[in-house]
């Protein structure tokens, strides 16, 4: 990672829009927990499903990933962060 040398001006717009995405991470990703949560739960109740459950894990676990790193890449554009 590579950090910008001088100091990086954020206007109040590019604050407020940062925000509004770290907001819409917190829902998204409680979202998809509590898809997970309902899956494990499903498969506590009836372990016969298990096989059939695995794939939401798995595809929640993407879906949280991929959003944190939307995230990430708007507040390196915005902070002037390299990798």
């Amino acid at each position: 990672m590579v950090l910008p040398e001088q100091p990086v001006t954020v206007t109040p717009e590019q604050v407020a829009a940062l925000n509004a995405e770290l907001a819409k991470m917190r829902h998204d990703i409680r979202g998809h927990l509590s898809v997970i949560l309902a899956a494990v739960e499903l498969v506590r109740l009836q372990p016969a499903q298990a096989q059939q459950r695995l794939g939401t894990l798995v595809e929640q676990n993407g879906e949280i990933i991929e959003r944190m790193e939307r995230l990430t890449r708007e507040f390196e554009r915005t902070l002037q962060i390299q990798r």
